[in-house]
């Protein structure tokens, strides 16, 4: 189906995904396409979905073919139900620990968060500016106290995740600067990233 979309033969999608630098045999790919059980690598899955541009868990999660998706023999979920646990949004039912579950789906939570809080801060970002251009005086300390709430919440995640031993994403360097004008500290081992870009504080 994803390969049809695209109008390539077996052949075409194999040589891609070599391109892409995953040699890839075509009787793989048709045997993957028969649904003929063979040893496949994440690395291969993820070279698929990325040369064919879909979203990798529908390689290995038929959603929308069925009422019921079967995880293993004997156990079925509905679709909605597989999508959530394959995101880590929520635990099998009858999965009895919990705290297991919880432990290790957190940094999929904490990267959830994290684009949230940056979303947040770009947006804040964003107003903070077009407040000053437009010289709308009276309007810059309640831009600026979002800007601050923004950078406040970037600040909690990020430490949420080094303390979870996660590798962090660089920060920007003037966002650095204006988290310490702001008395926010980064965890240490936060890398940052040059810009252009001026402190708006």
């Amino acid at each position: 189906m994803y390969r049809e979309a695209h109008a390539w033969s077996v052949d075409d999608l194999a040589e891609r995904c070599t391109a892409a630098g995953v040699h890839l045999d075509g009787s793989v790919i048709a045997n993957l396409e028969d649904d003929v059980q063979a040893p496949v690598s994440i690395q291969v899955l993820l070279t698929l979905a990325y040369v064919l541009s879909v979203p990798p868990v529908l390689l290995f999660l038929p959603v929308g073919e069925d009422y019921e998706i079967e995880v293993t023999p004997g156990v079925s979920i509905p679709p909605d139900a597989a999508v959530r646990w394959v995101c880590g949004e929520a635990m099998m039912a009858g999965d009895t620990k919990p705290g297991i579950w919880q432990r290790f789906s957190r940094p999929l939570h904490l990267y959830h968060q994290l684009d949230a809080a940056h979303a947040q801060r770009w947006n804040a970002e964003n107003d903070l500016h077009r407040i000053r251009r437009a010289g709308r005086t009276a309007e810059q300390r309640t831009g600026t106290t979002s800007y601050a709430d923004a950078l406040a919440n970037v600040a909690m995640v990020l430490t949420a995740m080094v303390e979870c031993g996660m590798t962090v994403p660089p920060v920007k360097d003037y966002t650095v600067v204006d988290m310490a004008k702001l008395g926010l500290s980064l965890p240490p081992g936060v890398p940052t990233v040059a810009t252009d870009n001026a402190s708006l504080l």
